[in-house]
């Protein structure tokens, strides 16, 4: 009768640790699998935001190079004024 309690106790013992080697087996499965999922996520965040930036830049570069020959024509067509101004001012004094 002891005997066989303690085969009983034993094998409550035995079952408890395969329990927990389950669930610890479980828990760090779960742990190691977030973590991929967060590194995943962290890379397509910051794929995303490399993309936007490198957009963004580009559209900001075209802005500048749009107002950068704008201000060409300007001085251009300053320059053509004052040139006119002054021939037409030169031909008066003659």
């Amino acid at each position: 009768m002891i005997n066989e309690v303690l085969h009983q106790i034993i094998d409550l013992d035995n079952r408890a640790k395969k329990i927990k080697a389950s669930a610890t087996a479980r828990a760090e499965k779960i742990v190691s699998d977030t973590k991929d999922e967060l590194k995943e996520e962290e890379t397509n965040v910051i794929t995303a935001a490399k993309e936007e930036s490198k957009n963004n830049y580009d559209v900001e570069i075209r802005k500048a190079e749009e107002e950068k020959d704008n201000a060409i024509k300007e001085m251009s067509s300053s320059i053509k004024s004052l040139r006119e101004q002054y021939e037409s001012a030169k031909k008066r004094k003659c």
